[in-house]
């Protein structure tokens, strides 16, 4: 039995479980429909969030590459747990936002 969404064969649109989004925020598929269920809302959103993490990593340190240095335990950096922090809320913004454009296109 399924319970996938009968679609019109005369309509063009893109069968999905993750949706690309684009830099204005919109959707890159057309009219898409998506086949994974609450899956297309949890990957949608990990994208949104690891999207907008490495944006405000390279927009606050002019990151461009995945050098990393070997640094001591102990408490973390100032510098970087101000990165941290801004990362944790774009990630949040983009996971809502993902989450509301996934949904208004799936009709859930």
């Amino acid at each position: 039995m399924t319970t996938e969404k009968k679609v019109a064969s005369d309509n063009d649109h893109d069968r999905v479980v993750m949706v690309s989004i684009s830099k204005d925020g919109t959707l890159d598929q057309l009219d898409p429909e998506f086949i994974g269920g609450d899956f297309s809302v949890a990957a949608s959103k990990r994208q949104a969030e690891e999207r907008a993490a490495s944006i405000v990593d390279q927009n606050m340190r002019g990151v461009t590459s995945d050098v990393a240095a070997t640094v001591a335990p102990g408490e973390p950096d100032p510098e970087i747990q101000k990165i941290k922090d801004a990362q944790e809320k774009a990630a949040n913004a983009a996971s809502s936002a993902a989450e509301k454009l996934v949904k208004a296109n799936s009709g859930k």
